[in-house]
C-alpha cells in the first residue's frame, strides 16, 4: 500500500525534502510531467510527481570520484497564482527546478 500528499499550503511541510537521495529523473505522459525517485531521509522510497512542468532547469554536477546519489539540502515551494514553483537544492551538486500545476509525494510500501 503507498499513501500520497498532494502539494497545497497546508501540506507544503510535507516537502521539505532535506536529506532526501535523488534516484531517478523521468519524463511522464509523453514528456508533459516530470517524475523523481527519491530516497528519503527514513529509509523510505518516494516519487515526487510533477504535472504540465515547465520552465525545467536541471543543473546537476558529480565530481569525478565522486558517484552516487545527489542529497538534497532543501526543497522550497512557493505558489504563484494556480501554478507551483518548486526548487530542489543539492548543495555544491546542483538543483533542480521547475513549474508546475500539480506537485505529488508518492510514499512507496517497503
Amino acid at each position: 500500500m503507498s499513501s500520497s500528499v498532494i502539494l497545497s499550503k497546508e501540506t507544503v511541510q510535507s516537502f521539505a525534502l532535506c536529506d532526501a537521495g535523488l534516484l531517478g529523473i523521468l519524463w511522464e505522459a509523453d514528456g508533459r510531467d516530470l517524475a523523481l525517485r527519491l530516497l528519503l531521509d527514513d529509509g523510505r522510497l518516494a516519487t515526487l510527481r510533477c504535472s504540465w512542468a515547465s520552465e525545467v532547469r536541471i543543473d546537476l554536477s558529480l565530481p569525478v570520484g565522486e558517484g552516487g546519489s545527489p542529497l538534497s539540502w532543501e526543497c522550497r515551494c512557493e505558489q504563484r497564482g494556480s501554478r507551483w514553483r518548486i526548487a530542489l537544492d543539492f548543495a555544491s551538486r546542483g538543483l533542480i527546478e521547475l513549474d508546475c500545476n500539480e506537485a505529488r509525494l508518492e510514499y512507496h510500501a517497503g
